[in-house]
């Protein structure tokens, strides 16, 4: 590591040169040349309890129209749908309406869930009778792929088969298929070997890995949708990073880990939109931060009282400097070092430069360039020279 730090590559803010063994990413999936509304956040509007997101919807919803984040995903519960339609769905679908913000809905059958109620016929026809032109996408089932039972893989078959019929209400919508929670492990091959093209439109999956580690699931992803022959669309809906403390509660712990987390985001989506992924959705947005030593109650950009971490104005900065309408991300990297490039809809073209680990100093021909950090803050270079580190650098220019 200490040789890496005492590297200094010379750059200019229209040229990044690299080895003979630096990396160029083409995208593995079938995906948009242009960014459409890629930015999205997990929530549980349809829970009411303390450590759900219902009592604050509506403050949720304008902090994240305050920042650009298109897209919301959240469980279509049982309970919160009807044929009257007055059901806290609906409620929910209208406040994201006045937002301008889509919502992805997790359908299911709670069967597979083992919760009391078995109704999975009712809500289907519920759903496809009163609901199917409310909604954009569904996710059907929640990392079905993690599910300890029998015969999954041909129960989900049999499910998704019925829930499809929605298209012949709205041939609009699309399903998308089980958010998998680990695609490199046996049940998510038993599950693809099964699946026919025709009963799902977008492929999806989860990870919670260091960035940089992504792309190894995305190779494994391809190569299976290559064995299975299918060909999809590939989203991202949950990936992120918990903020818990120890139990020992050790000073500055919590701040390095909201740092560590707003650093991880930036990256985590630049690098899957340069991989072929169409959209991409954080988990989640607010902490209910129950136990500060629970991983689970702490992974959101936002605290229980909704004042921001770090990731939050993180999120801010990516989206304003790589809004909607943006070129795909070019990703290039060359052992530690990664960069990224695109043009935004304003024609500006935006670098943004990293490291997966340690730090870097940079000598920079800075004309015509402006150069923030991953926070949004302005950085002014150094007598030429700025530090390149794990939090994204990003290089604005009108060339």
């Amino acid at each position: 590591m200490a040789s890496i730090q005492r590297i200094i590559v010379i750059i200019s803010c229209l040229f990044f040169s690299a080895s003979s063994d630096a990396q160029t990413v083409i995208p593995l999936f079938k995906c948009s040349k242009k960014l459409e509304n890629p930015y999205g956040i997990c929530t549980h509007f349809t829970r009411k309890s303390e450590r759900y997101d219902h009592s604050t919807m509506d403050r949720q919803l304008r902090m994240m129209h305050d920042i650009g984040i298109n897209n919301v995903r959240g469980d279509i519960d049982y309970g919160s749908i009807n044929d009257n339609n007055t059901g806290m769905m609906d409620s929910i679908l209208e406040a994201c309406m006045l937002y301008d913000i889509n919502f992805l809905g997790i359908a299911s059958d709670s069967e597979f869930y083992n919760r009391e109620w078995k109704a999975f016929k009712s809500y289907l026809n519920t759903f496809i009778n009163h609901y199917a032109d409310k909604f954009k996408w569904v996710e059907f089932c929640n990392e079905i792929d993690l599910i300890r039972q029998m015969n999954v893989p041909e129960r989900y078959l049999s499910d998704i088969k019925q829930f499809y019929k929605v298209k012949q209400k709205n041939k609009r919508i699309d399903i998308l298929l089980s958010g998998f929670g680990k695609v490199n492990m046996p049940a998510f091959d038993s599950i693809m070997a099964l699946m026919p093209n025709r009963y799902f439109d977008i492929m999806n999956f989860h990870t919670y890995d260091v960035p940089e580690t992504i792309p190894s699931l995305l190779k494994v992803i391809r190569s299976n949708m290559d064995k299975n022959h299918l060909n999809k669309p590939v989203w991202l809906t949950e990936c992120g990073m918990p903020t818990q403390v120890t139990n020992a509660g050790k000073v500055g712990e919590r701040e390095k880990k909201e740092d560590e987390q707003a650093r991880r985001l930036t990256r985590i989506f630049l690098i899957n939109f340069a991989y072929g992924i169409d959209k991409v959705f954080w988990y989640n947005f607010r902490s209910c931060e129950m136990d500060p030593t629970c991983s689970e109650d702490n992974f959101g950009v936002v605290h229980k009282d909704l004042s921001p971490k770090p990731a939050y104005y993180a999120y801010k900065t990516l989206i304003n400097m790589c809004p909607p309408g943006s070129t795909r991300p070019k990703l290039n990297f060359d052992g530690y070092l990664y960069k990224a490039e695109w043009t935004r809809p304003d024609k500006k073209r935006v670098i943004a430069i990293w490291l997966k680990k340690g730090t870097l100093d940079y000598y920079v021909k800075a004309n015509s360039c402006r150069f923030y950090d991953y926070l949004g803050t302005m950085v002014k270079p150094k007598n030429n020279r700025v530090v390149i580190s794990t939090g994204v650098l990003f290089i604005i220019t009108d060339k």
